[in-house]
């Protein structure tokens, strides 16, 4: 970083504001493997966590985010890019509560799957499984491409601690847990797309430094951190095929 990069104490209380923001919802992941089938009335206590906690936490992050990125006068496509990705994300994520919520409520919180009809079923089925794991996943890569682009290309003053104890945890953490998301959602086709998008953006974006590799992966706090995800989600999907010889489901395999 040079001095003309120094962050005001400001945006760098900003920044710890958002590692904060960004490692609740991992929390809120590791909280329902703990509460699964604990309920408040009709609702599972990790779904009302999902709609009151980690909903508004994706969307203030998303936000903060934007905001970042119109205060240093982004290229008008970025901004559109990163938009398009936001707008995506929080609609799957939209299509997902309500898809899982129900789902999960007709198939491990009651019995109802035999005694509904089957085309309700399959359609609560689709929203959950398949619709809004496409949309979510699409979402992800898009605002992760965007992000890669705005670190290289405007040059601001970077949203993460330039320190390797704050980049690394965290790269490996969400490396292992979008292995894991991709697991449960028997979403493995979009491996290509999560791993392949960033990994052409980070590619396109290394040839144009005309660096070294290694030089250019510590160039910038968000280069890094994506670096260590692509490396830990293929090392967290290979770990899981060694140790069940394939990618069954974590239930499937009693976790």
């Amino acid at each position: 970083m040079t001095s003309g990069d120094k962050p005001s104490k400001k945006h760098s209380s900003t920044r710890w504001l958002l590692i904060l923001l960004a490692i609740l919802p991992v929390l809120l992941l590791l909280g329902r493997e703990i509460a699964w089938g604990q309920t408040i009335g009709t609702f599972r206590v990790v779904d009302l966590a999902d709609l009151f906690i980690l909903a508004p936490l994706y969307l203030l992050i998303l936000l903060y985010l934007f905001f970042r990125i119109l205060d240093y006068r982004a290229p008008r496509w970025l901004l559109v890019m990163y938009l398009v990705s936001a707008f995506i994300f929080m609609y799957g994520h939209a299509i997902h509560f309500t898809g899982n919520s129900l789902h999960t409520y007709v198939t491990e919180v009651k019995d109802y799957e035999h005694a509904m009809p089957r085309d309700v079923f399959e359609m609560i089925f689709f929203l959950d499984e398949e619709f809004s794991h496409w949309v979510l996943f699409i979402g992800t890569t898009g605002l992760i491409c965007c992000w890669l682009l705005y670190d290289q290309l405007v040059k601001a003053p970077p949203v993460l601690p330039n320190t390797m104890w704050i980049i690394l945890p965290f790269g490996v953490m969400y490396g292992f847990v979008l292995a894991y998301a991709l697991i449960e959602a028997r979403s493995l086709p979009f491996t290509f797309l999560i791993v392949g998008a960033p990994a052409i953006t980070w590619i396109y974006l290394w040839r144009r430094s005309a660096q070294g590799v290694w030089e250019f992966t510590k160039s910038r706090p968000f280069t890094k951190l994506v670096s260590i995800m692509l490396f830990s989600l293929l090392a967290g999907l290979g770990l899981w095929y060694l140790a069940f010889g394939g990618f069954p489901q974590p239930s499937e395999v009693g976790l």
